[in-house]
């Protein structure tokens, strides 16, 4: 025998519209009983619309909330959320983050906000142009995707950072350097 329904439309239009569409006045997420208390429901009830709608707001990502957001725009930076239901995204910028971590700023001592930024960018810069990807079959995302590697003789080094970071690129073949033997006419 099946049960007949005891929550009402209203009840689940609140509780999915104050689970998507806003915060709570004193926390930085909704829990189930903060749900069910702004919905007049109970946790249970939350629980199961949750449940049906697929809405987990206790996993919602609280790193930056939304007081972040007026700090950011104040500094004249945009906000930009990662698209919902898109791990991939994510992967991506977090596994930037952490190589620019482990192989640049953690090995510096960072004396400014303009110090930062001109390491960061020489580190974007070299990120792009001289590490190789596997992804991209050992080549830089600025490399020519049409051009051919030719193995070299010598490989030449770079120096990024002050000899933090080092770029290795082929050079063409040394050709070596005999100085010309003169004949002499004495014998």
């Amino acid at each position: 025998m099946i049960r007949p329904r005891t929550v009402t439309d209203g009840q689940v239009t609140e509780v999915v519209r104050a689970t998507l569409e806003t915060r709570p006045k004193s926390a930085t997420r909704w829990s189930a009983r903060s749900t069910a208390a702004h919905a007049g429901s109970s946790q249970t009830t939350v629980s199961k619309i949750c449940r049906a709608f697929g809405l987990k707001p206790h996993r919602s990502e609280s790193w930056f909330t939304t007081a972040f957001d007026a700090v950011f725009a104040d500094n004249g930076t945009a906000a930009i959320p990662t698209p919902p239901q898109s791990p991939r995204t994510n992967a991506f910028a977090e596994r930037w983050i952490r190589t620019a971590r482990t192989e640049c700023t953690d090995r510096l001592l960072i004396t400014g906000e303009r110090h930062v930024r001109t390491v960061l960018t020489t580190y974007a810069e070299h990120y792009n142009a001289g590490w190789p990807h596997r992804s991209l079959d050992l080549r830089a995302p600025d490399d020519d995707p049409n051009g051919v590697p030719l193995p070299a003789a010598t490989v030449g080094r770079k120096q990024v950072l002050g000899g933090l970071l080092n770029e290795y690129h082929a050079m063409s073949p040394r050709v070596p350097h005999h100085p010309q033997e003169t004949s002499s006419s004495a014998a």
